[in-house]
């Protein structure tokens, strides 16, 4: 996991857990989202299924000298960047009709959706693993 603000930090796996990705849609008995270290109740960071709002720690195991990414424990998405890595063999024509935007609003359901849409497709369609790295900024 990483910061940018107020200056750049690298949180180091601690060793501890292998805590380092957790993702769930349409459960009932667990938290909808994305989560970065740590678990339900005590995240490193953890995003909402609808990407709109998150939540961290004070503390997270799962990282090295780990501190806390926003002043509060709750915080809400202004913008958002996803990178795909490791999709040697996919073309534009992959990503549908346009572009997928770059920075999205949290207000762009509309994006929102299309995002994870496409996501899902490349991830069938590709023959090399890859991955998908966010960055999120907050109302801060």
């Amino acid at each position: 996991m990483f910061g940018l603000r107020p200056e750049v930090r690298k949180f180091e796996a601690s060793g501890r857990n292998e805590n380092f990705q957790y993702l769930y849609t349409g459960s009932k008995d667990y938290p909808n989202g994305l989560g970065t270290g740590g678990h339900p109740g005590s995240w490193g960071m953890f995003l909402d299924c609808g990407l709109t709002a998150g939540e961290v720690s004070r503390k997270c195991s799962t990282f090295s000298e780990y501190v806390r990414p926003t002043s509060g424990l709750t915080f809400n998405i202004v913008h958002l960047e996803v990178w795909a890595t490791g999709y040697p063999d996919l073309m534009p024509d992959d990503f549908g009709d346009g572009a997928l935007p770059r920075v999205l609003e949290h207000s762009d359901v509309e994006d929102w959706s299309r995002m994870r849409e496409i996501i899902g497709r490349l991830q069938a369609r590709s023959s090399a693993p890859g991955d998908f790295l966010m960055a999120a900024s907050t109302e801060e």
